[in-house]
C-alpha cells in the first residue's frame, strides 16, 4: 500500500480518510452515486467518440 498511497503524506492521509468516511463499500457489480459521479466527471472530458466510460476493479 505504501507505493500506492505514499509514505504518511499529509495530503494522501487526509483525502483517505476523507473518503472512507464518504465511501465505505466499492463493487463493480454494484454502482454507487460516487462511482457514477466520477464516470461523469471522466466521460465530460473525453471528445464525443470516446464518450463512455468503463470502470473495473483488477484485484490489485
Amino acid at each position: 500500500m505504501s507505493a500506492v498511497l505514499g509514505h504518511s503524506h499529509p495530503d494522501i492521509v487526509a483525502t483517505v480518510r476523507r473518503q472512507v468516511g464518504e465511501l465505505d463499500h466499492l463493487f463493480s457489480g454494484m454502482l454507487s452515486r460516487p462511482v457514477v459521479e466520477l464516470a461523469e466527471r471522466i466521460v465530460a472530458t473525453l471528445p464525443d467518440p470516446l464518450g463512455k466510460v468503463l470502470l473495473l476493479t483488477t484485484g490489485a
